[in-house]
């Protein structure tokens, strides 16, 4: 993804514009697969009207985003940071679903910052670590729903816990290694 100096502003708002909406339609297909494996093979019942409702609003934001830059000569670098400032507003709401910031999903945040740290000015990187952090530090005084494992000992509650944070960690390392090589 490392631009080249020999590129315009314009042509590197415009490749950034294209891995972000690739970035973004994986995103959601990792969602949609997380949510309903969890739903379906690990037997925790999470919200899923609402979260298939945050997955689908995202999607179609997606779509919107594509769709709408189709044809724009220009892309500025500030709409690049809004629309990766939705994709943050977007996983604390599923992270506000499914356990808060004990969600090990919650690494996610450090592939939009990754992301905006090399296709973004520091104003706009340091504007998203804000956002992030902020969100991160709301969740808590949101009352956000707890994962449903009261069904599950205490053991294997820690050992949903561990396999989270391991499949949290390699999707992370992997969005950021993927899109920005």
């Amino acid at each position: 993804m490392a631009a080249s100096s020999s590129i315009s502003a314009q042509d590197r708002n415009r490749l950034n514009l294209s891995w972000l909406i690739k970035l973004r339609g994986a995103s959601v297909a990792g969602q949609l697969a997380t949510v309903l494996g969890v739903y379906g093979i690990l037997d925790i019942h999470v919200p899923l009207v609402p979260l298939l409702l945050v997955i689908g609003v995202q999607a179609l934001s997606n779509f919107a985003v594509a769709i709408g830059f189709r044809n724009k000569d220009q892309v500025h670098e500030w709409q690049l940071a809004a629309i990766m400032a939705l994709d943050v507003m977007f996983l604390t709401l599923l992270l506000f679903l499914t356990g808060g910031p004990s969600n090990p999903f919650s690494f996610l945040y450090l592939v939009n910052i990754a992301l905006a740290a090399v296709a973004l000015q520091a104003r706009w990187t340091w504007m998203l670590v804000a956002l992030a952090v902020l969100q991160v530090g709301a969740l808590p005084l949101m009352e956000y729903r707890e994962l449903p494992l009261e069904h599950l000992a205490l053991a294997e509650q820690e050992a949903i816990y561990q396999q989270g944070r391991w499949v949290a960690l390699g999707v992370t390392a992997g969005f950021i290694v993927h899109f920005l090589m």
